[in-house]
């Protein structure tokens, strides 16, 4: 082999490098910082750090397939749909997946009360499976070992595999729990710190998680409720342009802000509390 191709070959799995460290090993990070916020009631630093955990995970996807994802910044529907329209596979969330997806994206990477949110008890559990469904796409998929070049072929059959042990779990299989260990990656960050009690990021991983813990398959208990914040922007939309002043509020958010205040809608009759998919901007 010349060594112009072996140089190529290198340059190939350095690349893999970069976005496994830059983006996956860092989501893997995100990951863990959200359950923390999520553990200690907040909600607004958990929600952040979902959205950053899953746009990093989108991105090493995108990375590893040699897709560009350096013009999506925080917008994740933006990076899941170029998944699904660039790559040979499609990447399909359960149900309850793609509601917790939608609802951090319409926050648009927002970290400073802007949006209203809810947050729901039960999204903690479903951001664990959302991780773990999205790590199984962040290594190189169609490379056996390092000295291969990259074959579709095998990149397909390694996803049917994933959607595979993805339908055991639906399914609750006899073997779910198998199903879950095996979506476990190697040399995972994530799993290095599983694999050491005395790391101190190893509680909350594994607090309350069916999906990174030792004790995988059994019941896990928690409080049902929500909780809901609703954004000063969206309790007095009249003040927008003077709080513009002084803080960065995206001009879309203005501009509607400014159409709610001169079309204000006719007043309802509120019944009891309903969870909805998306808090509305204003109300």
């Amino acid at each position: 082999m010349n060594q112009s191709v072996k140089s190529s070959y290198s340059d190939q799995v350095r690349i893999n490098d970069f976005a496994i460290r830059c983006f996956r090993e860092i989501g893997d990070g995100d990951y863990v910082a959200a359950r923390m916020a999520f553990r200690a009631g907040l909600w607004s630093q958990f929600l952040w750090s979902a959205e950053q955990a899953i746009e990093k995970y989108l991105k090493c996807i995108l990375m590893l397939n040699r897709v560009p994802s350096n013009d999506l910044r925080h917008d994740i529907k933006m990076a899941l749909d170029r998944v699904n329209a660039k790559l040979p596979f499609q990447l399909q969330l359960r149900k309850a997946e793609q509601e917790l997806f939608d609802r951090v994206a319409g926050l648009e990477g927002d970290r400073y009360l802007i949006f209203s949110f809810q947050i729901d008890n039960r999204d903690f559990f479903v951001f664990d499976s959302l991780v773990w469904r999205l790590r199984q796409y962040c290594i190189p998929l169609d490379l056996k070992t390092v000295r291969d070049k990259p074959s579709k072929v095998l990149l397909l059959e390694r996803v049917a595999i994933i959607e595979a042990r993805s339908q055991r779990i639906l399914e609750r299989s006899a073997d779910a729990t198998t199903a879950i260990r095996e979506g476990h990656l190697d040399k995972g960050k994530l799993e290095k710190i599983l694999s050491d009690k005395k790391n101190p990021a190893y509680a909350d991983l594994v607090w309350k998680n069916k999906f990174f813990s030792n004790m995988i398959g059994r019941k896990v208990r928690f409080t049902n409720g929500w909780s809901a914040v609703n954004s000063p922007l969206t309790l007095s939309p009249e003040l927008a342009d003077e709080a513009a002043k002084w803080m960065y509020i995206p001009k879309p958010i203005l501009a509607e802000a400014r159409a709610y205040v001169a079309n204000p809608p006719k007043p309802v009759k509120h019944g009891p509390p309903k969870l909805v998919k998306k808090m509305p901007r204003f109300s």
